[in-house]
């Protein structure tokens, strides 16, 4: 049976998609596991309509075409389901058993019908946070309800808060240790690159890991990889002198 993991959080606008995507590359072409997406972010759908641009672009380019004809000529492109959260159960049970991991993309609101028996279907949360007190406070707060509420009546198995689009100049480095004593913070945290919204979100084509943007997220799926392998560690465990930036 497949594990569902989510990119998820209650605040909007945090890269939750881009993240779910980014990861999704990597699980597929790199570390070569059988994944698929359960769009669930109703009305955005941001994962599947970009997977239907991209099959709309194909025809227009002979490059492109090629490369896809090359990349596919033994397998498919990994799957994109478009659901509502009504219908998330239905097509969760039809698909578990067919992945090792199912990425599930969900709303940025926890006001909506549905929700929470979304999120007690998912076995390894990750929350984004921004480098902002609001967001921080924000996604704190969304750990202890998916912690407290949410893990004692579900398939929980770990929650991983990680700070993401972080600007060149930053803190964050001070902050991590403090906030890692406390917290299941991941030691490792994601830059702010427009690649990532643009050529790097691609859904059809590896993410060319010879970039060092690459190169860093790559840095970064490895370890949600390894945590999501392994049983969430206790608050405190993580070694502070292994923080250092998936994009420094």
């Amino acid at each position: 049976m497949g594990k569902v993991i989510s990119v998820a959080s209650q605040k909007g606008g945090v890269g939750k998609s881009t993240t779910t995507t980014l990861l999704a590359n990597f699980f597929f072409f790199h570390f070569g596991l059988n994944i698929a997406i359960i769009d669930a972010d109703y009305a955005q759908f941001s994962i599947s309509k970009r997977r239907e641009d991209e099959l709309k672009v194909l025809p227009k380019s002979k490059k492109l075409q090629s490369a896809y004809e090359l990349l596919y000529a033994d397998r498919k492109p990994y799957h994109i389901v478009r659901t509502k959260l009504k219908n998330l159960d239905t097509v969760l049970e039809e698909i578990i058993d067919q992945y090792d991991y199912i990425f599930l993309d969900l709303a940025g609101t926890m006001y909506q019908p549905g929700i929470f028996n979304a999120y007690r279907k998912i076995n390894h949360f990750l929350i984004p946070v921004a480098k902002d007190n609001f967001s921080l406070k924000s996604a704190i707060e969304f750990y202890q309800v998916i912690t407290q509420k949410i893990k004692p009546t579900s398939v929980y198995e770990s929650c991983f808060l990680y700070f993401n689009r972080v600007p060149r100049r930053h803190r964050i480095n001070k902050m991590l240790p403090l906030l890692m004593k406390k917290l299941p913070f991941m030691p490792i945290y994601m830059s702010e690159y427009l690649i990532y919204e643009t050529a790097y979100r691609s859904t059809l084509f590896p993410i060319p890991k010879a970039k060092m943007e690459a190169v860093k997220m790559l840095d970064f799926a490895k370890l949600v990889l390894t945590n999501v392998q392994n049983i969430n560690p206790s608050v405190g465990d993580t070694q502070a002198d292994n923080t250092k930036s998936v994009n420094a």
